[in-house]
């Protein structure tokens, strides 16, 4: 269950989810609700820094979700790693936004280490139209691959499309280039790209490179999150397994119970082979993994199309004579979470696929790891997710009252 910091501060100060000052919004065309994401320059004990001018796109009152994307507590399955806070002052001096309570749990900013700060508007209702589409902005390495949503009511429409597939961590990519291992995808240690078999956190390892004499190449693995990532798979013609070492799969990663949400990893390159035979091939790019969604609404109703979907892995790429060269690993599904008093996701309409590996003649990239899907409910909860199964527990703090919160309990 979600502990009393990572229910927004109006909710648990107030009861009501948010104040409605954002009024009501009908999404039109393609449309981001949190579009106003910050790197996290330091952190202090009730303070986060920006960059230069960046603390200017806060305002007092505002509610914020701070999480850390890479490195640091994302990179742990123990550590909460996201709290919502409420911006106090800002302070333009030092490019700092001060909060109206202390930040309860541990951030890195570092090389690897990425933290960030997403604005999230307090709106009235939301409504997503038949033909109309939210979808964040995919992560960049610094910030954005999540969308995070506060409203007092949520209406996504029939027709309606949430879209987060293959925003998330980004894949290793492949290359033409003879003997050379595939790249990592990206994960919760860092921004991958190197070349090696092992894992990244949750991003997967890349295809060993063959070699003079020996150039069968091997694919890249897929990325992980709640369970591992598929390592990739050598069929060598002949039955011989003895190619170069597959790409290993990505690690676990985040929890369950949603207190600690993390992007999925992405899917690691295949390698290339080690000789002037093969023609003229290139090794599959991995798959993108998903971006984050977190909806709060004290009536949540769903009748969208919500797709959280990691990408697949590439084939073997160009027109070899021989397929020597490897595959792309899958990136994994994304995290999605539905919290609210009256929540109803609708049937089978949300999904948090895994990305699946691309194939060779001799090697197959590694399956990405199945997303995880989790709604909370004060009051009811209706509907069902069967790709993932959703899972749902009653949580009292949801639930809206007159303001005295310790009357709940």
């Amino acid at each position: 269950m979600l502990n009393s910091y990572q229910i927004p501060v109006y909710l648990k100060e107030n009861r009501q989810y948010g104040d409605k000052s954002a009024g009501n919004k009908t999404i039109s065309g393609t449309e981001s609700l949190s579009s106003v994401a910050k790197a996290v320059t330091s952190v202090g004990a009730n303070y986060i820094g920006v960059a230069s001018g960046e603390e200017n796109s806060f305002a007092i009152g505002d509610q914020i979700l701070l999480i850390q994307m890479r490195g640091g507590s994302a990179d742990q399955t123990t550590n909460p790693n996201y709290e919502w806070k409420e911006v106090y002052s800002i302070d333009a001096v030092n490019h700092r936004v001060y909060f109206t309570e202390n930040i309860q749990y541990s951030y890195t900013v570092s090389s690897s280490g990425k933290p960030q700060i997403v604005k999230v508007p307090m709106y009235d209702t939301i409504t997503i139209p038949s033909g109309q589409t939210i979808q964040p902005t995919a992560w960049n390495g610094e910030k954005y691959g999540i969308e995070v949503i506060l409203c007092d009511v949520f209406d996504g429409q029939s027709g309606g499309i949430i879209n987060l597939n293959g925003l998330g961590f980004r894949k290793g990519n492949g290359t033409a280039t003879r003997s050379l291992t595939g790249e990592q995808g990206e994960g919760t240690t860092n921004a991958g790209g190197t070349r090696t078999t092992v894992a990244n956190g949750d991003g997967a390892g890349g295809g060993q490179n063959g070699t003079a004499g020996n150039p069968w190449a091997s694919s890249g693995g897929g990325g992980g999150l709640l369970s591992e990532g598929d390592d990739a798979y050598n069929n060598y013609p002949g039955g011989e397994n003895i190619r170069a070492t597959p790409g290993s799969g990505g690690d676990i990663r985040g929890k369950s119970d949603f207190t600690i949400i993390v992007l999925g990893g992405a899917g690691a390159a295949g390698g290339t082979h080690g000789d002037s035979g093969g023609g003229s091939p290139a090794s599959g790019s991995g798959g993108n993994s998903s971006a984050i969604l977190i909806i709060f609404a004290r009536v949540l109703t769903n009748r969208c199309t919500v797709s959280q979907n990691g990408n697949n892995g590439q084939n073997i790429q160009g027109s070899p004579s021989a397929p020597v060269d490897g595959a792309g690993g899958g990136g994994a599904g994304g995290m999605g979470l539905f919290a609210g008093n009256v929540v109803d996701i609708g049937t089978n309409l949300i999904t948090a696929i895994a990305g699946t590996g691309g194939i060779t003649g001799a090697s197959s990239g590694g399956d990405g790891a199945e997303g995880a899907l989790r709604a909370e409910y004060g009051t009811s909860f209706t509907g069902s997710t069967n790709n993932p199964v959703a899972d749902t527990e009653l949580n009292p703090e949801l639930v809206p009252g007159d303001g005295n919160f310790l009357a709940l309990f």
